[in-house]
């Protein structure tokens, strides 16, 4: 018998027929539904991620936008505090100096009525001393009221020579 033989041709392309169909309705369909399937599923799964990225873009541009808020109330508080301890340093700078000026003003007027206490101490001393000089050399005592008059009266002559 020959190889190809026309009925086991036949029956060999009807069997591969057969199988192709089979395959076919149980392998082909199912695998091309199923690929439909993940297509789909790939497609919402791509479409979320698309969201889930202009989600994330847009949150990201809040946050930078937060942050350069925050950022420019810093240095506006900032700038408000370090304008405020100027100022509070400039008072208190102020303060220190006038109450500096007063001091100095108060010990001015304490040594001027030291020191007119001190001319007047002196200028009684040395009227003293010249009366007591004028008796010794003169040899008589004076009365205190003659001394008081005496002393005025040299106080006085102390006071036109200096002006």
């Amino acid at each position: 018998m020959s190889l190809l033989n026309p009925i086991y041709l036949l029956l060999h392309a009807l069997n591969f027929i057969v199988l192709a169909l089979i395959l076919r309705k149980l392998l082909y369909k199912p695998v091309k539904k199923l690929m439909k399937k993940r297509d789909e599923l790939v497609a919402v799964q791509e479409q979320k991620l698309m969201q889930a990225d202009a989600d994330i873009s847009k949150r990201r541009k809040e946050l930078e936008e937060d942050i350069e808020k925050s950022e420019q109330k810093l240095r506006s508080e900032q700038t408000a505090a370090l304008a405020d301890i100027s100022k509070k340093a400039n008072a208190i700078l102020a303060k220190s100096q006038e109450e500096a000026e007063q001091i100095i003003n108060e010990g001015r007027a304490n040594v001027g009525r030291e020191r007119q206490s001190a001319l007047m101490n002196l200028d009684i001393m040395i009227s003293e001393l010249a009366v007591e000089i004028a008796g010794k050399l003169i040899k008589t005592q004076l009365s205190k009221d003659e001394q008081i008059a005496l002393v005025k009266e040299g106080i006085k002559e102390a006071h036109l020579l200096e002006k």
